[in-house]
């Protein structure tokens, strides 16, 4: 059947010159676009790479200068120096028990009584953008105190060379002095690297 159309075709390109005119302003107008659309996409091309090459040049210009480099080992001591001061644990288990341990042991060194500590990993929804491996815990404390064990305590926070933050300190004098205390401690888990 395709063949007897494709004769048909033939036979009458033969017979009427005008179709042969029309059929070939078709096929140079397809050519003409085609060629057209092959000098677009080369000019397109043109410009990327070009822009590449600006930023590549740019990118020498400043991986070369002593400036950077010099930032970037800062950096890298700076990252280095704050890695040090994480918390260690193998498990996120074992890092609740490690700062549940040390703030008991803090507040009974600084002379605190009735200690209640409960520590929770901060679930990583919750804890901002942190580096692979290190997760948040936070200590719910509460003691009894007087004002010198509670200058003590916070004294002794104050000067821990690891990560810690007091997020909340809350005091009441009736019916016994009475503090509440949340603690932040970030710790590099072992276990998740």
């Amino acid at each position: 059947m395709s063949m007897s159309w494709v004769r048909s075709l033939g036979r009458m390109l033969e017979a009427n010159p005008r179709l042969r005119w029309l059929l070939s302003a078709i096929l140079g107008l397809l050519l003409l676009y085609g060629l057209l659309e092959l000098r677009d996409q080369v000019v397109r091309l043109d410009q990327k790479y070009a822009q590449q090459a600006r930023r590549l040049a740019a990118t020498r210009r400043l991986a070369g200068e002593e400036f950077w480099i010099q930032r970037a080992q800062e950096a890298g001591e700076k990252v280095a120096a704050m890695e040090a001061r994480l918390w260690r644990a193998e498990t996120p288990g074992l890092a609740e028990a490690r700062l549940a341990d040390w703030v008991k042991s803090l507040l009974q060194s600084a002379g605190a009584t009735r200690i209640r500590v409960e520590a929770n990993l901060v679930p990583p929804s919750d804890a901002s953008a942190l580096p692979e491996g290190v997760r948040e815990v936070r200590a719910e404390v509460h003691f009894r105190h007087t004002p010198s064990v509670l200058l003590e305590v916070l004294r002794r926070v104050a000067e821990q060379q690891r990560m810690l933050s007091v997020d909340k300190l809350w005091l009441r004098d009736r019916p016994f002095p009475q503090a509440e205390v949340s603690i932040r401690a970030w710790f590099l888990v072992e276990e998740e690297q």
